[in-house]
């Protein structure tokens, strides 16, 4: 598995924690954000592709981009 890879699989698994720690379910929060449960679920099972994605979803839970996607390579 390459490092990219790896890195969206890591975002994948923050997303899935920051959303279980505000919803119930991932249906709950796809409604809310305007988005549809199975782009919500690849999004947790297989990571986001696009920054303005992200950057929308760190708006929306009010976390800080770098800290989310932990730029740095102690993660």
């Amino acid at each position: 598995m390459s490092e990219y890879d790896t890195r969206k699989l890591q975002i994948a698994s923050r997303l899935r924690n920051l959303i279980y720690e505000h919803y119930k379910t991932l249906d709950e929060f796809a409604n809310d954000f305007g988005y549809d449960t199975r782009t919500i679920s690849n999004w947790v099972n297989k990571g986001i592709d696009s920054f303005a994605t992200i950057y929308e979803i760190c708006d929306y839970f009010n976390v800080d981009f770098d800290q989310f996607i932990k730029l740095n390579k102690e993660d």
